[in-house]
Order: structure tokens, then sequence, then C-alpha cells
């Protein structure tokens, strides 16, 4: 009973989150974690219809549906990325291009192990493909943290919100996802209630920061980091140019 009452609250926040888009404008600035909610919110209702309808079967298509849930929040991980860094274009490319280079050598690699390993199924390796997407998003997460407090990056109220949010649910996914692999672990049913509790408080830090359009701040006169990546792209082609020429100068006969 318990179970099913998180989850209809649930459903009712992402449907609520949804509407509030769409009133408040905020659609237009965040449609990828916009997109996120609105195929989370319909894997919710064919979920919940399953598990009522045909129990038997719930397992096997939550494990289809979360691989497309945690492939489709690795566009929120995204979306943080391009708004905490749409003042600095140098810095906002390259890190756009290194997430999706990120998240295909991740696919690639993953499945691939998953899908050939013995005891490997369509649902184990959905699982274990979920799981490590689930690592890499942890991980960036992290490192944007690190970018906000070195160089004192300015955000609003929406966009904390939104870090602050994805952040708390992709440590407590990535703690779940561990003890999906341990069933045997005493801890691992306990693991499986915080998940849903944690998406729930998830869904309740985002409708409060995310409820009315808030002004975002002003663009830093100096931009430290754009002028660092600037430097480090330098040296980088300079490296590379060098290297270059040694290579042509050895095979010069």
């Amino acid at each position: 009973m318990l179970t099913q009452l998180i989850w209809m609250s649930g459903i009712a926040f992402e449907a609520l989150l949804v509407v509030r888009s769409l009133r408040e404008g905020l659609i237009k600035l965040y449609p990828l974690f916009y997109t996120y909610i609105t195929f989370v919110l319909l894997v919710s209702l064919i979920r919940f219809f399953y598990f009522r309808v045909q129990p038997d079967s719930y397992q096997k298509l939550y494990w289809y549906t979360e691989f497309g849930s945690v492939l489709a929040g690795y566009g929120v991980i995204f979306e943080i990325y391009k708004r905490t860094l749409k003042n600095h274009p140098g810095v906002a490319q390259f890190a756009q291009n290194s997430l999706l280079l990120f998240l295909l050598a991740t696919i690639t690699f993953v499945a691939g192990d998953a899908f050939r390993s013995p005891q490997g199924s369509w649902a184990y390796g959905t699982a274990k493909l979920g799981r490590d997407l689930r690592y890499v998003e942890l991980a960036l997460w992290v490192l944007m943290l690190v970018l906000f407090s070195l160089y004192r990056i300015p955000a609003g109220r929406n966009l904390k919100g939104l870090i602050v949010g994805y952040g708390f649910f992709i440590a407590l996914s990535v703690v779940n996802l561990a003890f999906v692999f341990q069933p045997e672990n005493p801890l691992a049913p306990l693991a499986r209630k915080l998940a849903s509790v944690s998406y729930l408080i998830t869904l309740v830090i985002w409708c409060g920061a995310l409820w009315t359009l808030h002004p975002e701040p002003l663009a830093p006169a100096e931009d430290q980091i754009e002028r660092d990546y600037q430097a480090l792209a330098a040296r980088t082609r300079t490296t590379f140019a060098r290297a270059m020429n040694f290579l042509k100068r050895s095979l010069t006969p």
C-alpha cells in the first residue's frame, strides 16, 4: 500500500512539473530536463498499468524502461552543463562534445561486456548498463560542483534546484543499483525502498525550485574559466603540432 502511494505521488509530482513548465515558460529554458520528466511520467504510467494488470511481466518491463530513463536522464546532465556554461562558449562547446563522447564510450564498452557475459541476458545487460551510466552521471555531477566551487560560477534558483535535486537522486540511485547486483545482501531490500523515496524527495525539490521562473544572474565581468580554457587549448594545439612535426621528421628518410 505504501509503495503504491509513493508511486502515485511521484506520478502526480511529475505531471505537476510538466504543467508548471508550460505555464511559466520554463520548458523553453530547460527543454531536455522537461523531456526527461515527460518521458519518466509516461514510463511511470506504463509501469503502474503493468504492475496492476500483468505483474508477472513487470520485472522485465522495469529493466527495459529503466535503461531508457537513465539515457534520458543523461540529457539532464547535458542541460545542467549547457545552462551553467552558457556565458562561456568555448568551455560549453568542449563540455558538450565531451559529454557525448563519454556517453557513446560508456554505451559501447559496457554494453559489449554486459551482453557477452555468461549470465548475460537483455534484462541483465540493460541493468548493468544503466548502473554504469549512473556512475558516469555521478562523476560528471561532481565535476560540475568542482567547477562551481573553483570558478564561482553564478546560478539562479531554478538551476540550483535542478542541480541539487538531480545530484541527490543520482547518488542514491547508484547505491540502489549497487545492491541490485548483490541480492543476497541484507541491506538490498532497504536500498530498493530508499530509491523510491529518494526520487519522490527529488521531485519535491524540483517542484519547489522550478515552481516559478526566477531571473538568472548576470554574466560575470571577468571570465576566468574561459581564459583558462583558451590557454589550455592553445598549449594542447602547440603540443600536438610539435608531436606531429617530430613524427614527420622521424618518418622522413
